[in-house]
């Protein structure tokens, strides 16, 4: 399976067929998968969550539905499409999950699993489980799972799946203590071979597991994300090292900004994104909002209600109105489909209303 390629060069990742039999298994025990139910396939067959559909359903003879691409972004369409081939298990990104939850008031589901971005606060009530998932492609989709509803705080992405050890590490490759934020390494059946054809990129990703001598455990991977172990005993994810934006010298995680703009009532899907002015970094909020503002009203509403639970750097340069925040078709955030922020002369400005 390649990755998303995040660094713009998409690596195969050299998936173990153990892998694939640990997860199915997993999730047939963890969430009652039987011959009797429907999984609907809903995402690409290029992107790594839609081998769990397929290998979870096959695992225990489920029925595998695919889910048409017209009705995937419509959700009233997707909802009567769960409805018609009697889904009662899907498996969707961060995105669709909200944006379904926010436009559909009952789920016919058993089961609604999504992972692929930060989830955030969430306290919305549903007729269905809901689970939230993680894990890179590495390490073969998902190896931490949490009911929503059980989250002691919004960073947590739970349990480690079976078969999977985590190591949270410092810098000198020391664990640091509960509560302390360190890369999480991961080691176990899911783990890949390394890349295809990509010695190099293997070498710095995959390395020999000073802590466990079983064969299983041998390797560890480096996810490149950091995370925390919070009072509960699961995992709580910070950010990534690699991914913090630096906006006016300060480190920025932005789905905390997006967190905080999702409290709105008015506001109904959004993105925080940076744009580059000379060499600095700026925040621009692209909002779905049910409300019809000015630019300048909608700026005021969203940037003053950041301001009261943020820092000054971490407020909004600008706010772009969107009818709806595009998604490529693994279901996340489409950025190259974002309306872009023109400089005037002499000062940037707010470019572009809905879409």
């Amino acid at each position: 399976m390649y990755t998303s390629g995040t660094t713009g060069l998409p690596k195969g990742v050299k998936v173990p067929r153990k892998a694939i039999v640990n997860l199915a298994d997993f999730y047939v025990r963890t969430y009652g998968l039987t011959n009797k139910d429907v999984f609907g396939l809903y995402s690409a067959i290029g992107f790594d969550a839609a081998y769990k559909a397929i290998f979870a359903a096959i695992f225990i003879g489920a029925c595998l539905d695919v889910i048409p691409s017209e009705v995937k972004l419509n959700m009233s369409a997707l909802n009567n499409h769960f409805i018609n081939q009697g889904i009662n298990h899907v498996d969707i990104t961060t995105p669709v999950a909200k944006l379904l939850i926010n436009h559909v008031q009952d789920i016919p589901l058993d089961v609604l699993f999504t992972g692929g971005e930060k989830l955030g606060e969430f306290s919305q009530e549903i007729n269905c489980r809901f689970v939230d998932g993680y894990g890179p492609t590495e390490a073969y989709v998902e190896v931490s799972t949490i009911d929503v509803k059980d989250r002691i705080d919004p960073s947590s992405i739970g349990r480690l799946v079976s078969n999977i050890k985590a190591y949270v590490l410092d810098k000198e490759f020391r664990r640091v203590p509960i509560g302390a934020v360190g890369e999480l390494y991961l080691a176990g059946n899911q783990i890949a071979k390394g890349y295809l054809n990509r010695k190099d990129e293997t070498n710095k990703a995959f390395i020999e597991n000073p802590f466990q001598d079983d064969e299983d455990y041998r390797i560890l991977y480096n996810t490149g994300d950091m995370v925390r172990i919070l009072p509960d005993g699961t995992i709580g994810i910070v950010g990534r090292h690699d991914s913090q934006v630096k906006v006016r010298g300060n480190r920025v995680e932005l789905s905390e900004i997006e967190e905080v703009i999702r409290e709105l009532d008015f506001v109904k899907d959004l993105t925080v994104q940076t744009v580059k002015n000379e060499t600095n970094n700026e925040l621009v909020a692209y909002v779905v909002s049910d409300k019809k503002l000015g630019e300048k009203e909608l700026k005021d509403a969203i940037c003053s209600y950041v301001a009261e639970y943020k820092p000054q750097f971490m407020v909004p340069s600008f706010v772009i109105d969107m009818d709806k925040i595009p998604l490529n078709v693994n279901g996340k955030v489409d950025k190259r489909a974002l309306p872009k922020v023109n400089r005037g002369k002499n000062s940037w400005r707010i470019c572009g209303t809905k879409k």
